[in-house]
């Protein structure tokens, strides 16, 4: 369901400048250049995105012009729609020289991906983070000095701290927590929802911050790492285990182009790991799910380890482009639910 959130003119601004004034300006100065790509703008998110609404904007603001390219051409965008390299069939025929970085956001960039699109376009891949109740991204990496998997720094103006999600006591550093963030770019609330509203904030150190429902970390250089969603993790015989940092593993294997993580129910650990898997297109019809197990075994603590692999053609997406992870968490609830009722008559 889309996100009714309540927005206004400040916060329009604050995303606008947020791209201005991080790197694109800064781009355009130096190097002559009116975009992040070549001598024009050019970014992965629908026009009707917020982000995507950042980026055409932003090249509005400079005088430069903007070109929509055609799916699976390097650019700004979602990590999904990064092919791998080699994947993009006459790739090499392109002139690329005028790339000048590779970013994304939206969900985590695979580090086994993010190599492989490094050694390919001698770029790093530079991740941001934001949501839809912030509209402009709240963390983003400095482009002369990014880490990998990693959301960034917070930007301008942004306060970003990490809660324990019980007690609200504020994290140290490498302490995973919920990240709350209070900024200039943060929604108002949901449109006509007070409940919601009044659940998805907090006071705290006498600001008003937004509750992410994102967990995860700041190391001692103030840089953010999301660990997973608060509501995706699995409790394996008592060990948490986080379906994003499984997903990342399972991506270093080569036959592996898309997967999703999921729990499912368990007699015995309570809750075991589940492996959704699109195979390469080199690797349909001979890759095999115990094949992923072995595989994942030898790389893997035991309580991580997918003990279920489904092979599919291809993973649901919401409309923003993301992985549907919840859709499929649904899925194998309702067939836990039905299996279980058979079982009892």
């Amino acid at each position: 369901m889309p996100v009714k959130a309540n927005m206004n003119n400040k916060l329009a601004v604050a995303c606008l400048m947020t791209i201005v004034l991080w790197g694109g300006v800064s781009n355009a100065w130096a190097g002559g250049h009116g975009g992040f790509h070549g001598r024009g703008g050019s970014h992965g998110h629908g026009g009707f995105h917020k982000h995507g609404g950042s980026h055409r904007h932003f090249g509005l603001f400079i005088g430069a012009p903007l070109f929509w390219p055609p799916p699976y051409y390097p650019y700004y965008g979602y990590p999904y729609r990064y092919p791998p390299p080699g994947g993009h069939p006459g790739l090499d025929r392109h002139d690329l020289s005028s790339l000048m970085w590779l970013g994304g956001g939206g969900a985590a960039m695979p580090e086994a991906v993010a190599r492989k699109l490094e050694t390919a376009f001698g770029k790093p891949y530079i991740e941001g983070y934001g949501l839809s109740e912030t509209m402009a991204p709240t963390h983003l990496n400095p482009p002369h000095r990014p880490k990998r998997q990693c959301a960034g720094i917070p930007i301008f103006d942004v306060d970003a701290r990490v809660l324990d999600p019980d007690s609200l006591a504020e994290c140290g550093p490498n302490e995973v927590g919920e990240i709350v963030v209070h900024g200039p770019q943060v929604f108002q609330g949901y449109w006509r929802q007070p409940v919601a509203t009044a659940e998805a904030f907090l006071d705290h150190d006498g600001k008003r911050f937004f509750r992410t429902g994102d967990l995860g970390y700041y190391d001692e250089e103030g840089y953010f790492f999301i660990t997973d969603r608060l509501k995706r993790m699995i409790n394996a015989s008592g060990f948490k285990v986080w379906p994003a940092e499984v997903e990342a593993m399972l991506y270093a294997h080569p036959d592996i182009q898309e997967v999703c993580v999921i729990g499912v129910r368990d007699p015995y650990r309570g809750e075991t790991v589940k492996a959704v898997v699109v195979p390469t297109p080199a690797a349909c019809g001979s890759l095999r799910a115990q094949a992923i197990i072995d595989w994942a075994r030898e790389r893997m603590a035991t309580y991580k380890v997918p003990r279920a692999v489904e092979l599919v053609a291809e993973l649901p997406k919401t409309a923003t482009g993301n992985v549907f992870w919840r859709k499929l968490q649904e899925d194998e609830d309702r067939r836990a639910a039905g299996e279980g009722a058979e079982s009892a008559s």
